[in-house]
């Protein structure tokens, strides 16, 4: 068994390592916020309304990206917050395109996106699927699902929860 003398700290390096510990403890690092918007359309009007919301308190990144293999490629290689879809504005690969086709492959999305990342999903569409679609994405996923036109109070709400339930965000809401 090696044996080596005890080295003890001098008085400056103790209050150094105090300070610093302050230091840290009183000037937290801002968050870096990542938000993907998936599809078209709307994205000025969303990005207003995140960054409305966010206003400084942390540093805001918003990818948008209009094919659904890459938001599955930005959300693989980017650790993505908070996901907001247009979901009948997602262009998925495919020759022949059916609006039955489409709900599928958008719902499918969902359910892929919240298995493996379990992060807030906003959904927002524009097609008729009857009075039982916003049950079916929230089945799938979706933490929230808007008819496009909706209420701009309740899209707020819905970012500002989802921007409140990632991890150092929300205190500073």
């Amino acid at each position: 068994m090696l044996w080596l003398p005890r080295r003890y700290l001098t008085v400056k390096e103790l209050i150094l390592s105090e300070s610093q510990k302050i230091f840290t403890l009183t000037r937290p690092r801002p968050k870096r916020l990542k938000i993907l918007i998936g599809g078209t359309g709307l994205v000025q009007f969303l990005s207003a309304i995140v960054q409305e919301i966010v206003n400084g308190k942390g540093d805001l990144k918003i990818t948008v990206e209009r094919h659904a293999d890459k938001i599955l490629e930005t959300a693989k290689d980017r650790s993505v917050d908070v996901f907001i879809l247009l979901l009948d504005n997602i262009i998925f690969a495919s020759d022949i395109v059916q609006e039955e086709s489409l709900v599928y492959k958008a719902l499918r999305l969902v359910i892929h996106l919240k298995a493996k990342y379990k992060k807030p999903i906003i959904a927002l569409y524009g097609w008729s699927q009857g009075p039982h679609f916003p049950r079916r994405a929230k089945m799938a996923g979706a933490d929230f699902v808007f008819p496009i036109p909706c209420y701009e109070e309740e899209l707020k709400q819905a970012i500002g929860k989802s921007l409140g339930a990632v991890s150092g965000f929300g205190r500073r809401l």
